[in-house]
């Protein structure tokens, strides 16, 4: 009887394990909007939520938003997010780089170190009125 419920208990551990393991790949919901000081001072509280953000976009080695021009020119790596279009690499639209932009996507793991924006929905440039990239969907 304690065998079988061993067994049992490790195939719920090895379920459980599983389905956050899916959970953190697919995230719905309308995006949060939120500022970049809230989603910097609360990074795991975000995690997994589609968020829209306002900041400073600039590529350094991967495409970052940054807090300000002013964290971006001075490379402040603790005043930003990394900004993940996957699958997009060769794609990046250079037009969104160097500017203030809103960017719509879910927030979640990078890698086992950070968190940042991933599955970018649009990014807009409000000084522009335009988007310089937004994802069709239909």
């Amino acid at each position: 009887m304690s065998r079988m419920y061993n067994v049992l208990m490790l195939l719920v551990g090895i379920i459980s394990v599983c389905g956050n393991a899916f959970s953190a790949d697919s995230v719905s919901g309308p995006p949060a909007a939120t500022s970049m000081v809230k989603l910097l001072s609360n990074l795991d509280s975000f995690d997994g939520k589609n968020v829209e953000v306002f900041g400073y976009l600039v590529l350094h080695g991967m495409p970052q938003l940054y807090l300000t021009k002013d964290h971006a020119d001075g490379i402040d790596r603790l005043s930003s997010i990394p900004v993940v279009f996957d699958g997009f690499h060769e794609l990046w639209p250079s037009s969104c780089l160097g500017k203030y932009v809103r960017i719509r996507g879910s927030f979640r793991r990078v890698d086992a170190f950070s968190l940042g924006l991933r599955d970018i929905k649009s990014v807009y440039v409000p000084d522009e009125e335009r988007f310089c990239y937004s994802m069709q969907v239909d």
